[in-house]
């Protein structure tokens, strides 16, 4: 071969491109704006030009008596498909025209055009201005339709935002046309459900799908991708439908050489709705790394062998692994370390770590696809190994943020804005102490006449820490280990549900859940996710963990099919999941009789049975007695958790500080973790729990106010709170490590010393 091929972009995403181009025989000629990018170094000639500008670029390409020695022009995950097809408009006509290009860039012309060619698009209209834009709102509103902005010619999500509002379309609407190069936007219908990305190569109008991968999208209302998943999960009839509309859409627009890449949203309904449709291949690693370390495929050559006029190779592939992105994305703030690169690349299955910020770099909180710290690529067997080892890599890898004097966070605001959402199922008492809220079910209270509530907190006041100022601890570590996982501290999150039942309803479920899981993590710690009278319910918690790594412990109700519980432990494995575990009092909570879930009892050969369905440590939650505890850990169960349900039992149960010293001396010697919850309200609370032999504690209720109050970042206040109050209740005792805390280092009021 011979000859120069143009390569649009010069950045990370076109490195595999490059080189290919190299590998086949040709001269890369490289045109990206960053005079410093990867591109100009690898190139065999390269020009600091702007990609946009197509023009200047084939100037340049004449003036250096280039354009003549150039047989095609290629773009991989730029936006910049309309460069390329007029540079081959010169040299290789047979390929993408500009018209379509612009078909594939300009969201307005891409809706109109799969419209008239009768493919599903979202409803939308095209705005030149706010008052445009606030009509379109109206019209979607008054269907009863949600409305996305977004600018009509960029990518990356930037600009891009659901809004549920007019003052918020007016808040946003000049920061979303700020990223339009024509100044418009579109206000078009929200379609909620799954999302895949699809490429596929186009030869003489036959066309091949390269690659289906399940989207994660995350931090609502703007939609950033945090990773995806090869091959798809969606069922084949689902997808059959999905890829027949992809086909469609790229007859439509006019692809009949070149590549293709596709957003695809799949209504509640199994609607498949194009998204997007670009007349090149994917960005965000898919074409370059995930395909073809899914099937062995070299898709950079490729769509190559088509831009050269040639016949692809890849004829029928199959996927021999599951292949896993996942975005690297620390709590905002100012970069102040980095670590663990080396190590995430030692971990099974992983083939990239990329790291994209330095020291001294802020971090934001993502809304585009732009904002994020650095990627992991991994593989697996399946798709659940492909997850762990992702995640094993993440964990791995430590990017420590400062945000003092750079986000300030008030509690005083965090509470006010928690009692308005709560909307008077909580009231966000100055002491939450389960007085205010008695028999307050469905609610945030205690059964009965609360009784059980108010007991967990009045028992622990009983306990009183005991000084010793003669020592030489100043710093201590509260870290532990938790199956196995290291935890910044001797807490998680108790599991609470029902942002509608019992929390008000002015909470989006997954949004809270997403709040909780997220803000744990980013404490250095995990949250429990729970079940709930309502059956579908807990998937909100299985995309959470998910979300975030696996950071999340799935926690069941003891329903009277054991297979209903069984099919929820096995979506927790297929995300990662540390654990999972049942709250074996779930048989006595109200609201499942409310809403007719049936419960039942679990003997010991039956939970047993529900413990061998996984590999997975298991955590039995709920119990009381000693003879319980026996039972559960014969049955198998790796950590056991002391918990009265928060008093949302019954109303005459002990508290759970009281029955703790007897089950932990029952456990004495087996290898099993002890757990409570019920009533912590305070590090120095946890601090007790510890000395009478607890290995950690769970907090619920007042994670769940200040999540209402300040979301990811309430909830990670008032955790790095309780960590920061374990630390000087230790050295008040002069205990170094969580190992020191011993009984004598606490007083019980009700019974002396």
């Amino acid at each position: 071969m011979g000859g120069f091929v143009v390569c649009i972009g010069g950045g990370l995403l076109q490195e595999k491109i490059i080189k290919e181009i190299k590998e086949m025989g040709f001269k890369a000629i490289v045109f990206d704006k960053d005079p410093e990018c990867i591109g100009s170094k690898i190139a065999d000639i390269f020009f600091p030009i702007s990609t946009r500008d197509y023009e200047q670029i084939i100037s340049k390409l004449k003036e250096e008596n280039l354009i003549d020695k150039v047989v095609t022009s290629i773009t991989v995950g730029t936006d910049m498909s309309y460069t390329v097809a007029k540079i081959n408009e010169i040299v290789a006509p047979f390929l993408v025209s500009p018209e379509t290009a612009l078909k594939t860039t300009n969201k307005y012309l891409m809706r109109k055009s799969l419209k008239n060619g009768g493919v599903s698009v979202p409803e939308f209209y095209l705005c030149s201005n706010l008052n445009e834009s606030l009509e379109a709102f109206r019209i979607l509103k008054s269907k009863g339709k949600v409305a996305v902005i977004k600018p009509v010619d960029n990518m990356g999500a930037r600009g891009v935002k659901k809004i549920e509002s007019e003052s918020e379309l007016q808040e946003f609407f000049s920061q979303s046309v700020s990223y339009s190069y024509e100044g418009k936007v579109l206000i078009e219908e929200f379609i909620d459900g799954d999302e895949i990305s699809v490429d596929a190569l186009v030869y003489n109008g036959q066309i091949i799908i390269t690659g289906v991968a399940d989207r994660i999208i995350e931090y609502p209302p703007y939609f950033v991708e945090t990773g995806h998943i090869m091959p798809t999960n969606l069922s084949s009839d689902v997808l059959d439908n999905a890829l027949e509309e992809f086909r469609k859409a790229i007859k439509v627009v006019g692809i009949f050489n070149g590549a293709a890449k596709g957003d695809i949203k799949i209504s509640s309904s199994g609607v498949p709705y194009i998204g997007e449709i670009a007349s090149r291949l994917s960005g965000g690693f898919m074409s370059t790394h995930t395909f073809p370390y899914s099937t062995g495929v070299n898709l950079m050559r490729n769509v190559l062998l088509i831009h050269l006029g040639k016949e692809p190779e890849i004829g029928k592939y199959e996927y021999k692994f599951t292949c896993i992105e996942r975005a690297i994305i620390p709590y905002k703030g100012i970069v102040k370390g980095i670590y663990g690169v080396d190590e995430a690349l030692k971990c099974k299955g992983v083939k990239d770590v990329i790291i994209k910020v330095k020291y001294g770099d802020e971090v934001k909180e993502p809304k585009n696809n732009l904002d994020k710290a650095g990627n992991v690529i991994a593989i697996g067997n399946t798709r659940e190994e492909a997850i762990r080892n992702v995640n094993e890599a993440i964990r791995k890898i430590k990017i420590v943020t400062s945000s003092e004097n750079l986000y300030t966070i008030s509690e005083s605001d965090i509470l006010k804005l928690s009692k308005e959402r709560f909307n008077g199922a909580c009231y966000v008492c100055k002491e939450c102490n389960g007085e205010a809220c008695r028999g307050k079910m469905p609610g945030i209270g205690g059964v009965g006449n609360g009784q059980t509530f108010v007991e967990n907190v009045k028992s622990l006041k009983m306990y009183k820490l005991l000084p010793r100022y003669i020592h030489s601890v100043d710093d201590v570590d509260i870290s532990i280990d938790f199956l196995g996982m290291k935890l910044d501290m001797p807490v998680v999150v108790s599991p609470v549900t029902g942002t509608k039942t019992n929390l008000g309803g002015t909470v989006d479920e997954l949004e809270y859940v997403r709040w909780v899981v997220k803000g744990a993590m980013y404490s250095g710690t995990l949250a429990m996710v729970g079940d709930s009278a309502t059956p579908d319910k807990y998937k909100f918690g299985i995309r959470a963990i998910l979300e975030n790594f696996g950071n999340g412990i799935g926690i069941y109700k003891p329903r009277e099919d054991n297979s209903e519980i069984i099919k929820r432990i096995r979506e927790a494995e297929e995300v990662g999941a540390i654990a999972v575990g049942m709250d074996i009092d779930g048989v006595s909570i109200l609201t499942m009789k409310l809403k007719n879930q049936n419960v039942k009892p679990k003997d010991l050969d039956n939970l047993k049975s529900i413990v061998n369905s996984t590999k997975l440590p298991f955590i039995v939650k709920g119990v009381m007695t000693p003879q319980d505890a026996i039972l559960a850990y014969k049955a198998g169960a790796k950590v056991i958790m002391v918990s009265n349900h928060g008093g949302r039992v019954n109303d005459s149960l002990p508290s759970t500080i009281s029955v703790l010293p007897e089950i932990v001396k029952t456990l004495r010697g087996k290898n099993v973790l002890i757990g409570i919850d019920g009533g912590f309200r305070s590090g120095a609370d946890v601090v007790k729990a510890l000395c009478l032999g607890a290995n950690f504690v769970g907090i619920g209720r007042p994670v769940t106010i200040y999540a209402f109050g300040g979301g990811v970042d309430g909830v990670k206040f008032y955790l790095d709170k309780i960590k920061n109050e374990i630390k000087e209740s230790m050295k008040i005792l002069g205990a170094k490590s969580i190992k020191d805390l011993k009984p004598t280092l606490i007083f019980n009021t009700s019974k002396g010393c």
